[in-house]
């Protein structure tokens, strides 16, 4: 069997967070002047540069600050928007990953695949069979699209093919614990393997679909270039390869000089976790005595 040719990157990310908004404030960065309507139960909105929108303002004891970021800022924003989720501890509440298969001139043929299969019961899946819809435009900039389940059940799943090559996306809006974890999942595993996760819901009896679940040659979309310093770049490489954040790296003398700033919440925590980090290192055989020595000197031990 030939390859297949498929990328895979976020488009939709939604994480609520208990921290005040002066601590969301120093992880994502300035943010825009309260605007009305606001959403998710919150008076008011403020729009980060990059387009993602801070839903805030509720008088409700216990009232979540939701983090919104929809596809178009997702295209070249997602991994600093998947790190904000994460410093913050954040629930995520919906992720939406999309993945394009080429090339096009196959993509409505597997469609129409997609559509016999299911509905001759050739896939392994638990939704209904009155689950499944399909919308056929020939109109200009539109095309065809299969719908599996509903937009608002746990996962959702659509097909289509008028960006031109198909692309299959998967809604997921994770329930109960599963929140707590989907951030950092997505930050250490990448977008393919959260959009396996949710496309295994219906295994169709497709050899070029199977070679999507089962493969590990699918690429991540790359971001677009904002400007980023090398510095900056090399940060986050890091911060994906080792599960860093970028403020643990901050220790190590990468930036973030005034530390008395950070807010003793998130202090806190994440010196525990470095620690927990460089101890694991050190196990390993690795030197990290310099390290140790500059967390020490930035935050040392309370007696």
């Amino acid at each position: 069997m030939d390859k297949l040719q498929a990328t895979a990157g976020v488009h939709w990310l939604t994480g609520s967070t208990s921290h005040s908004l002066d601590e969301v404030q120093y992880v994502v960065g300035r943010l825009g002047r309260p605007e009305r309507p606001g959403g998710y139960g919150h008076p008011f909105k403020r729009v980060h540069e990059s387009g993602t929108a801070v839903y805030c303002g509720s008088e409700v004891p216990g009232a979540r600050i939701v983090i919104n970021a929809p596809g178009e800022v997702c295209e070249s924003w997602s991994p600093q928007i998947t790190h904000w989720l994460c410093e913050l501890s954040a629930r995520c509440t919906r992720l939406d990953v999309a993945m394009d298969v080429h090339p096009p001139e196959l993509a409505r043929q597997r469609i129409a695949h997609m559509h016999r299969a299911f509905k001759l019961g050739r896939c392994e899946t638990s939704l209904r069979k009155g689950s499944m819809s399909i919308y056929r435009s020939e109109g200009e900039g539109e095309g065809w699209t299969l719908y599996l389940g509903k937009p608002s059940s746990e996962v959702f799943i659509r097909a289509y093919d008028r960006r031109g090559p198909l692309r299959i996306e998967t809604q997921w809006r994770p329930q109960g614990d599963a929140r707590e974890i989907v951030p950092e999942l997505l930050a250490r595993k990448g977008a393919a393997a959260m959009w396996r996760r949710c496309a295994k819901r219906v295994r169709f009896e497709l050899p070029w679909y199977r070679q999507l679940l089962e493969g590990d040659d699918v690429e991540e979309l790359p971001t677009e270039d904002r400007g980023a310093s090398v510095l900056e770049e090399a940060m986050f490489q890091l911060y994906k390869q080792q599960g860093l954040t970028l403020w643990m790296l901050g220790l190590l003398g990468f930036g973030l000089d005034d530390l008395h700033q950070v807010p003793d919440h998130l202090r806190g925590s994440q010196v525990a976790k470095y620690r927990t980090w460089l101890d694991a290192r050190e196990r390993q055989g690795q030197d990290v005595t310099n390290a140790r020595a500059e967390l020490e000197k930035r935050c040392p031990r309370s007696k």
